[in-house]
């Protein structure tokens, strides 16, 4: 048994706290209430000799509830809202001991961080507005599904522990909308008593530049709304793992501070870099090793109190949905419409920079230039095929909702959505030179028309 005083030491020693940090947020978030005794994992990672949990059976999760004698998982009541310390002896009838030792005894080391985590995910990611637009993109496939459930086993009628649980599939999304808003009431009133924290945003990556990786950089942004110091903070994922098996990091000076709304620069060779783009403001480094040229995680964390905390998290890839054109070819990566609560680890919110050799010290905000779009691409999924032929049809038919960029709908260039630009866009799928779709070609990437596409389909 580990003394008291001690647990923390063992954890960092045999685990990793930000994923543990991440995993229970997570469940915390999607209200995933059958996670405590069962249905999870530990990952044991032989390199370095650290454990993690893993999610499994996720399917009481956004409101589904388990009860007994009512169909058990199948049955129609919403299940309410968990606490944020569920699986601890907070909630004792519900105890996981790793998560309760991590989060609860004898310390509240890790405690921080994990509220930091939680305020971060619900300023970005969890969202009636995310969530609004998730759900939207895979309306049409679980309306096809659910026909075809129906067609083999018929529609069985609400269960007795909530008979008013309507049976109508749009009524269910809508059930399930208002789920996801509530719960996230419930989690910012949880925050109620959890002070303020300084923040800031990644905003341009350069890991793959022409001349080598002396010139990379990182782009950092400060959206706190006041100057702030960081003294100390860390930034993860910028080149493996040092003799000790730790990640390499690059931390900032004591004594650092940033101006609101600052943008600053953190490079892997100062010098290289100035010469590179002359001055861009304050630029911190150099840092050891180099940012993976396939894709990584990187993580901006604090300096505490207790376990530093993550502020920001990018995992970046160099395939697509990820701008390609930042691998190797003179582009950085680069956040765009930017406004503080955007979500910069979603790659549709990235693009490959204008300019060759990114724009290190300029923060693109909304307004500053045109989509981009791609004939073809209609569901906004990067991927330009027979899904796409469907959102055209239930557009036009089904009342499906308007696509975020109507100009990748028209495949035959005419700036109108209609039927044949369905059958052009099979005909380009099937029938190998059948139809020759005019330019944006579903390779090409150019600027849309003003008002018909509100967010890219595609990065130039």
């Amino acid at each position: 048994a580990t003394r008291p005083g001690k647990h923390v030491d063992f954890f960092k020693r045999n685990t990793e706290p930000d994923l543990i940090i991440d995993y229970q947020m997570w469940q915390i978030m999607i209200n995933n209430n059958d996670y405590a005794k069962k249905n999870h994992y530990l990952y044991h990672d032989t390199l370095t000799n650290r454990w993690i949990p893993t999610s499994w059976d996720l399917d009481l999760s956004f409101g589904q509830y388990y009860e007994a004698g009512y169909g058990g998982v199948l049955n129609d009541r919403m299940g309410g809202s968990i606490d944020p310390y569920w699986a601890t002896s907070v909630v004792p009838a519900y105890i996981n001991f790793l998560l309760d030792y991590f989060f609860i005894a004898y310390d509240t080391y890790f405690q921080r961080a994990y509220f930091v985590r939680i305020a971060q995910t619900l300023e970005e990611k969890y969202t009636s507005a995310v969530y609004n637009e998730k759900i939207a993109s895979l309306r049409d496939l679980l309306y096809i599904e659910q026909l075809d459930d129906i067609a083999a086993w018929g529609r069985s009628p609400p269960t007795a522990n909530d008979p008013s649980a309507p049976s109508g599939f749009e009524a269910n999304l809508d059930r399930v909308k208002t789920h996801i808003s509530g719960r996230r009431s419930d989690l910012q009133d949880s925050l109620r008593f959890f002070g303020k924290y300084s923040r800031m945003k990644i905003t341009e990556v350069m890991y793959n530049p022409p001349g080598g990786s002396s010139y990379e950089f990182v782009e950092l942004w400060n959206t706190s709304g006041k100057e702030i110091t960081i003294s100390n903070w860390i930034l993860q994922g910028i080149g493996g793992l040092d003799p000790q098996l730790q990640p390499i990091e690059f931390t900032f000076p004591v004594g650092a501070r940033v101006k609101s709304r600052e943008v600053i620069i953190v490079a892997r060779n100062p010098e290289a870099f100035q010469a590179r783009h002359g001055f861009v403001g304050q630029v911190f480094g150099p840092y050891l090793g180099n940012l993976d040229n396939a894709g990584d995680v990187l993580r901006l964390k604090d300096a505490g109190p207790g376990h530093p905390a993550t502020l920001d998290f990018l995992e970046y890839k160099s395939r697509k949905p990820w701008p390609t054109a930042a691998d190797g070819l003179g582009h950085s990566l680069e956040l765009f419409n930017v406004v503080e609560t955007l979500d910069n680890d979603v790659a549709k919110n990235w693009r490959a920079s204008l300019a060759e050799g990114g724009s290190p010290g300029v923060i693109h905000r909304p307004g500053d230039g045109a989509n981009f779009f791609r004939r073809g691409n209609c569901n906004d999924d990067e991927f330009i095929d027979i899904a796409d032929a469907i959102k055209i049809v239930l557009y036009l038919f089904a009342g499906s909702g308007t696509p975020p960029c109507l100009d990748g709908c028209d495949v035959t260039g005419n700036q109108t959505v209609a039927i044949d630009d369905a059958i052009a866009l099979l005909t380009y799928l099937f029938l190998p030179g059948g139809f020759a779709v005019p330019s944006p070609t579903p390779t090409e990437c150019q600027p849309a028309r003003q008002g018909f596409c509100d967010q890219s389909n595609c990065s130039p």
